[in-house]
């Protein structure tokens, strides 16, 4: 089954997709999407992950952050925080509507990053981070620098940034200075959280990269490489399932090991 939904939320509507398997599910996963132009290129891919959980029995929840996507107001509400709150608030629901014992959150690139950060045990349960953002501030350069590329290519002498007092126009979407200062400062936690955490590298390679070497010391056979293109920037449908056989391998040897405690299974 699946429904499309909106979440009252104290700020706002989220717009919400619920993804039910026919059996009472034992584990739930919220769905975290990535930021502005990479959340469009890799909707799809969201669906068909979701949908192919839900087959092997997971229940499922896809949403939208405010200001985003189908969710209630504009661009420039999407806020970091404000974000990860709502993640939160959508696993409560998941929670509740499916009755599943365990929650996780599943989130690529900007996505992951919140996932993790939205970890509170009772809530948030375990963590799949699909190629988080190792560094916000590369990633604020590299969306501001495709901007002011397109701004050229369209014969613009504006440099990338809205003459506004509070606003910044980061690669054509109009985001609040306070929230760009919240991706700059985005980076890899030094202490993980004491859950289930899987961390997928998405990339040319099955060997970890520079920027993921310590964590793949860190989390152990629970880093996984998936070797694909980074379907995130491509506008046409990229095949997932080598990345969607890795998680869902790894969500079934969590349930299985659920009455063992959280440590033993990240270890």
């Amino acid at each position: 089954m699946e429904e499309h939904l909106f979440l009252v939320t104290p700020h706002g509507r989220l717009f919400a997709a619920y993804h039910a398997p026919e059996a009472n599910p034992r584990t739930g996963i919220v769905l975290c999407p990535p930021f502005a132009e990479e959340q469009k290129a890799s909707y799809r891919n969201f669906v068909e992950f979701a949908r192919e959980a839900t087959q092997a029995g997971l229940a499922v929840l896809r949403f939208d952050y405010l200001g985003t996507g189908d969710s209630e107001g504009s661009f420039d509400l999407f806020d970091l925080d404000a974000a990860r709150k709502q993640v939160q608030y959508v696993a409560r629901y998941l929670r509740e509507r499916s009755g599943a014992r365990l929650v996780g959150a599943l989130g690529l690139r900007l996505g992951a990053n919140l996932a993790l950060e939205a970890f509170s045990p009772g809530v948030v349960d375990l963590l799949v981070l699909w190629q988080p953002l190792p560094d916000g501030d590369q990633f604020y350069r590299e969306n501001l620098r495709r901007q002011q590329l397109r701004r050229k290519l369209m014969a613009s002498s504006a440099q990338g940034v809205v003459e506004a007092t509070d606003t910044i126009d980061l690669d054509g979407y109009a985001l609040k200075n306070s929230t760009a200062e919240q991706i700059r400062a985005l980076a890899l936690p030094s202490e993980w959280p004491p859950c289930p955490i899987l961390f997928v590298q998405v990339s040319h390679t099955t060997s970890p990269l520079n920027i993921f070497q310590p964590v793949a010391q860190r989390l152990k056979e629970n880093f996984k490489a998936a070797r694909m293109e980074p379907f995130w920037l491509r506008l046409g449908l990229v095949d997932t399932s080598e990345l969607n056989r890795l998680t869902l391998e790894w969500l079934s040897a969590v349930e299985r090991s659920a009455n063992r405690p959280y440590n033993d299974v990240r270890q």
